[in-house]
């Protein structure tokens, strides 16, 4: 259910708080399930109303905030996390031969299309294509290992399950 409330909210700790909410409301609704088979899929659907009334509840804060003209102001977390990204892709580029990074660089910075960076080099447009293909292979390589990394530091801890059990004992 984490996982899948991480795909509805894309963030760990709102995904993290509303399984457990979902997890304490499936056990103080237990008595309402009819069919134990059917236990998964009635997890799964409180766990989706828990998120979409979550995310409801922040789009009608985010309208009112929208409402009122102001400048983005990023908390000290979300300034991290762009820098700690912005650090990550950088190194992902860094990791490029020289060449690659280069024509990474031209089209993606300076936004140049593949016959300009050929002009601009003074190499074959095919050269550029196949380079930036490798290129481009190589950083999505390094991307899906970032991204296995990033969830391997997100998973739930064992503490989880004495966090819930102990919101249960409290609401009961």
């Amino acid at each position: 259910m984490y996982g899948y409330a991480y795909h509805l909210l894309s963030s760990f700790d709102e995904a993290e708080e509303l399984c457990q909410e979902a997890f304490i409301q499936a056990y103080t609704n237990l008595a309402n399930l009819k069919e134990a088979k059917k236990f998964p899929s009635w997890l799964r659907s409180i766990t989706r109303n828990v998120c979409i009334s979550f995310i409801r509840q922040k789009e009608r804060l985010r309208s009112l905030e929208e409402s009122v003209p102001k400048r983005e102001i990023l908390t000290p977390e979300e300034q991290y996390e762009r820098r700690e990204l912005s650090s990550q892709l950088m190194e992902a580029v860094n990791t490029l031969s020289e060449r690659n990074r280069l024509l990474v660089t031209l089209f993606y910075l300076d936004g140049l299309s593949y016959k300009e960076i050929g002009d601009f080099l003074e190499v074959p447009l095919n050269t550029v294509k196949v380079t930036l293909r490798r290129a481009r292979q190589q950083l999505r390589d390094r991307l899906q290992k970032m991204v296995e990394e990033g969830f391997n530091r997100h998973k739930l801890s064992s503490e989880f399950v004495k966090k819930v059990s102990k919101a249960i004992e409290e609401r009961t």
